[in-house]
């Protein structure tokens, strides 16, 4: 076998083993819960304050009704639940309930706040959806 034809199939073996990783990377982020932790210390905070971000779920649900990710979030006795964007994906016809029924489960938890990411923006814009208004009713 040529030296050309050594670094072809070498090539194409990298390329390949490149499309599986991001791949799995992408599955993993769309379907697994991971959780982070940071513990911030201030002279300004005089007691523990725990604070559970939620961001680009993009109507990824786990479990019925979110109900894991909901789980997951009780066991961290948040003070402040907050969703920083893209909670939905920009689709005609898109379905919010997934958004909103997560939403409704977080409010029995602790106080949500919520932050419009770019799904949200393009789908209020492009397909006249309130999204404030289905957020806080929810």
């Amino acid at each position: 076998m040529s030296i050309l034809k050594k670094v072809i199939a070498v090539m194409l073996i990298l390329g390949i083993l490149c499309v599986c990783i991001i791949g799995f990377e992408i599955l993993i982020s769309k379907y697994a819960l991971t959780t982070t932790h940071y513990t911030i210390h201030s002279d300004r905070i005089d007691h523990p304050f725990r604070v559970v971000q939620l961001t680009d779920l993009h109507d990824s649900e786990f479990g019925k009704d979110n109900r894991k990710l909901i789980s997951r979030v009780r066991r961290e006795e948040p003070d402040i639940i907050l969703i920083t964007g893209d909670l939905v994906n920009n689709k005609k016809g898109e379905d919010t309930s997934i958004a909103t029924t997560l939403i409704a489960g977080l409010t029995d938890i602790a106080p949500v706040y919520f932050s419009y990411g770019n799904q949200e923006v393009d789908l209020e814009k492009n397909n006249q959806v309130n999204i404030r208004k289905l957020f806080t009713e929810a």
